[in-house]
């Protein structure tokens, strides 16, 4: 696929691909530091990305929940404190999540 998305949510949210090449590419694999970069907090107030169906206050709880259950463990290095609750907090203003990853793969931008 070359695609930028490969498909919907459930939702009717773009799906995007894991495989389409980064908007700003790294050499290699290990160039990509992630937890190193100045992230924009809540992106989809600044029409900077599609709100994603839990962005809105009555879902942050869950939200946060989700990033402590499920983000950390495939992705360690952007744990920023000892914290756990913090953490989830500080992703889940960055990242827009478009499905429940309870139910399906979660996909998170």
């Amino acid at each position: 696929m070359s695609g930028r998305f490969i498909g919907y949510a459930i939702n009717g949210q773009p799906f995007e691909n894991p495989y389409f090449p980064a908007d700003y590419p790294s050499e290699t694999v290990n160039d990509w530091k992630p937890e190193t970069l100045d992230w924009i907090v809540e992106p989809w107030t600044k029409k900077l990305v599609t709100q994603g169906p839990f962005d809105d206050a009555g879902s942050f709880d869950e939200k946060v929940q989700w990033f402590a259950k499920y983000f950390f463990k495939q992705n360690p290095n952007l744990r920023r404190t000892n914290d756990l609750y913090n953490d989830s907090v500080y992703w889940a203003k960055r990242l827009t999540l478009h499905n429940n990853p309870d139910e399906s793969t979660g996909s998170a931008t």
